[in-house]
């Protein structure tokens, strides 16, 4: 069987080798991403899911729109009108997490060779999946603070990347946190070079 060939370069996921010592006895976890399954709230969920087949059965077992489910998605924008941002239910698009939010980014995004720039180090995971879309990634360097603002302006004058990725909050791995400062200087720079900045 012959695969794609944009799958000629890919790299055993470091996050799945970690993952396979996680059942290990005396193992104690500090993976993000895999909490200790003493903090699952057990009850609450088998309420709530008692709670949609009661009231909803078929909302609930069938399949639903593509975008998400639409009463979600009116609640996500009445959360956002509170954080001052205006955005229709009909502009958001509800993923089953962020690996599925991240490959529909690089499908819709990035073309063979566009470039990229990421804070230096990111989640391993979005390094994985933009470079299966064929990205040039360019690495921003970060601080306590998060992405250092002086030096990502460089990079987005020098490379014009199609987008920056950050995670500004509890970067991943850092642990960065982008201060307030900091943010207003990237949403600055965003409307100066007209650059598309995703938020993890």
């Amino acid at each position: 069987m012959q695969f794609a060939s944009r799958l000629d370069n890919v790299e055993t996921s470091a996050i799945r080798e970690l993952f396979k010592l996680l059942g290990t006895p005396g193992i104690i976890s500090f993976a993000g991403g895999f909490p200790d399954s003493a903090m699952f709230d057990v009850e609450g969920l088998k309420e709530a899911s008692a709670k949609a087949l009661d009231e909803e059965p078929g909302g609930a077992l069938q399949y639903g729109a593509t975008e998400g489910y639409e009463p979600l998605r009116s609640q996500l924008s009445a959360f956002m009108k509170t954080k001052g941002v205006d955005v229709d239910p009909s502009g958001l698009i509800v993923t089953t997490g962020s690996q599925q939010a991240l490959d529909l980014l690089g499908k819709t995004m990035i073309s063979p060779g566009d470039k990229v720039i990421v804070e230096g180090p990111t989640f391993l995971a979005t390094i994985q999946c933009f470079r299966l879309y064929g990205a040039q990634l360019i690495s921003a360097p970060i601080d306590a603070h998060g992405v250092k603002t002086d030096e990502l302006e460089k990079l987005i004058a020098e490379h014009k990347p199609k987008f920056v990725y950050l995670i500004p909050t509890f970067g991943n791995p850092s642990g960065a946190m982008l201060s307030l400062e900091r943010r207003k200087k990237v949403l600055e720079l965003a409307v100066k070079y007209q650059t598309l900045v995703v938020e993890d």
